[in-house]
């Protein structure tokens, strides 16, 4: 017994065998850890992961913060042991504008998209940087290092020629820029520049959004005009800074900038209407900057155009204008009535009445994108009480005021296709039970005496009112074709 007590004793005064390090993978030990000691070094400030490029290689992970930042790398033998640590460091973390890459000979032939500015004034005088988004395919094509060699290097000129302007939709539940990320790396993936632009007021940019909080919702559309007048010109602009910078020897300097403008649903006819308003200018150096600028503009695409809101419950009883101030105050309110009407209009009800994407093949996505939009700070009057009282419809032309109406939307579209190079193309949706608005816009185009030169009409087999989130592929060959024939003429 005394032999037996002892050799217990000493069994517990022995140190418990260490445990076995928990090994995560080494994709998740290396990308936290190069995370958390990347991050030390640099100012706080937020953050938000836009594009991942992750090849699978026998090669060292690091997170590439700037062109110049310094890199922290971790090499996948050190990952063990170090994951609780790396994980306590990425608590609240929320990254920016930047993206993930290895260091690998592996090709990358994929869009990449860079962040740049724009000086936007608006009509009281105040002056924004507005952001934007450009998709190119690496200049080395395949023969590019990586995803982070690929983002540092000068854009060249796009090899088919063509820059694409793309302008996403804008209703009370939206994607925003997402809506067109894919249809853009598609394009850029065939030599196009895509620019893809969005509407203040469903940015991420809470600066951005409240630029319009003084301006009155009868005005809106005015503002909005302006304020695509001044993006298209700008771009114009750039493009042929660019070009003049390019070598006079090479096939850039002497090509003609080519630009091309792609807008869905009432962002088509607000383009519309915002070159025509810049050939329209009268007056001054301005008038002729204009001019210059609107002159580059060759050719413009109108996925699933609409132009008329349908109202309900009191936007449909009392005047848009009152109603939308009155609503949009409420839901910046703080009593208990507000309260309610908050509950109602952010809930699920309101979300999968306004959500158009049901039941399509990618719709945990779309859902997803459009839910995390929808709870960005914004004002409340110009923006969701505006779009639900019909004010950001396109109105009426001065010879056809009032409601806009088919016929006159035709005889736009047909008077801008004469005034481009190459013409408008529109397409419209096609499955749905009902008449959308754009099927009715090609059936008066094509029922015009004569018909409309320049004006190409197609279709997309979609049951979505906005077919280039969930038929990509369709909408890209269509405007891919397109393109193609107004290239080689």
């Amino acid at each position: 017994l005394l032999a037996h007590f002892l050799s217990a004793r000493s069994r517990a005064a022995e140190p418990p065998p260490a445990a076995a390090p928990l090994v995560p993978s080494a994709f998740f030990a290396a990308m936290a850890q190069s995370a958390a000691v990347a991050l030390q070094a640099m100012p706080r400030r937020a953050w938000l992961v836009t594009q991942a490029s992750i090849r699978r290689a026998p090669c060292s992970l690091q997170i590439a913060a700037s062109s110049n930042s310094r890199l922290s790398t971790l090499s996948r033998g050190s990952c063990r042991g170090v994951h609780r640590h790396a994980r306590a460091h990425l608590c609240g973390l929320s990254v920016s504008r930047r993206a993930f890459a290895t260091e690998t000979d592996a090709p990358t032939t994929d869009a990449t998209f860079r962040y740049r500015r724009l000086n936007w004034v608006t009509s009281c005088g105040e002056s924004y940087d507005y952001e934007y988004l450009v998709a190119q395919q690496p200049a080395g094509g395949a023969t590019a290092r990586n995803a982070r060699s690929a983002i540092e290097e000068e854009l060249p000129r796009p090899v088919s020629g063509w820059s694409i302007v793309l302008l996403p939709s804008v209703s009370l539940i939206c994607s925003g820029k997402e809506e067109m990320r894919p249809l853009a790396a598609m394009l850029s993936q065939r030599g196009h520049r895509c620019y893809i632009l969005e509407w203040p007021g469903w940015t991420a940019d809470s600066q951005v959004n409240f630029s319009l909080v003084r301006c009155k919702v009868e005005d809106l559309y005015a503002e909005y005009v302006d304020f695509w007048c001044q993006l298209l010109q700008q771009i114009a602009e750039a493009e042929v800074a660019e070009t003049a910078k390019a070598d006079g020897s090479s096939a850039a300097a002497l090509a003609r900038p080519r630009l091309c403008i792609v807008g869905a649903s009432q962002s088509s006819i607000y383009a519309l209407r915002a070159l025509q308003a810049l050939r329209a200018w009268k007056g001054g150096a301005d008038a002729a900057r204009s001019a210059a600028a609107v002159a580059h503009f060759e050719s413009m695409v109108m996925v699933a155009p609409s132009w008329r809101t349908k109202r309900s419950g009191l936007f449909s009883l009392l005047p848009p204008p009152r109603v939308s101030r009155w609503f949009g105050l409420t839901l910046h309110s703080e009593t208990r009535m507000a309260r309610w009407v908050q509950s109602f209009h952010f809930g699920a009800m309101r979300f999968r009445a306004h959500f158009v994407h049901r039941g399509a093949n990618d719709g945990g996505r779309l859902k997803a994108v459009a839910s995390w939009l929808f709870q960005r700070p914004r004002p409340f009057v110009q923006t969701d009480a505006a779009v639900l009282g019909g004010l950001l419809d396109p109105a009426g032309t001065s010879e056809c005021a009032g409601e806009l109406s088919t016929g006159a939307l035709a005889d736009e579209v047909a008077q801008a296709a004469s005034a481009l190079k190459h013409g408008v193309l529109v397409i419209a949706p096609q499955g749905g039970s009902r008449q959308s608005p754009a099927q009715e816009l090609t059936a008066a185009l094509r029922s015009r005496a004569g018909g409309c030169k320049g004006v190409e009409c197609n279709t997309v087999e979609s049951d979505s009112p906005l077919p280039h989130e969930v038929a990509i592929s369709n909408v890209y060959f269509l405007v891919e074709q397109w393109l193609g024939r107004k290239r080689d003429s």
